[in-house]
């Protein structure tokens, strides 16, 4: 259970917002936590670090026509549509994400070439762990897929 308390003028207030097993609870009703996704293109170095995208009603992080972006210790769990996808995109770093229980793949390259998958976790999806359509050239390294519907890798 977590519970937010700061001090304002030396008096104690709380969020009123308690966290138990991932859901936030608000006067004895319980929400779902959901998080916005991320969308990122353009050829600028940029880098996604420690988000967590949990029950996002799209893809988890979204990348298109993108280049030189660095994606890493993120997770992207129980999202409605990929956890982590890649279209048109090229010289992407992916290190150490999570993407499990997804409602499609954990993580997909279409049409992308030349990016790095190394260390990442794609387990429990509903389609493949790692999906790589119409895609060339890209590293995979010490990636986990498991337990997914369709294929692993």
């Amino acid at each position: 259970m977590v519970e937010e308390t700061n001090k304002t003028n030396g008096k104690e207030e709380t969020n009123g917002k308690e966290e138990t097993n991932g859901k936030e609870e608000t006067n004895g009703k319980e929400e779902k936590e959901e998080s916005p996704p991320l969308f990122l293109t353009g050829e600028n170095e940029e880098t996604i670090k420690n988000k967590k995208i949990i029950g996002s009603e799209e893809i988890g992080i979204y990348l298109e026509n993108a280049k030189n972006k660095t994606i890493k210790y993120n997770t992207a769990n129980s999202n409605s549509e990929e956890g982590i996808s890649l279209d048109y995109s090229s010289n992407n770093f992916l290190t150490n994400n999570t993407t499990n229980s997804n409602s499609r793949d954990g993580i997909s390259l279409d049409y992308s070439s030349n990016n790095f998958l190394t260390n990442n976790t794609a387990n429990s999806n509903s389609q493949d762990g790692i999906s790589l359509d119409y895609s060339s050239n890209n590293f995979l390294t010490n990636n986990i897929a498991n337990s997914n519907k369709e294929y692993g890798i």
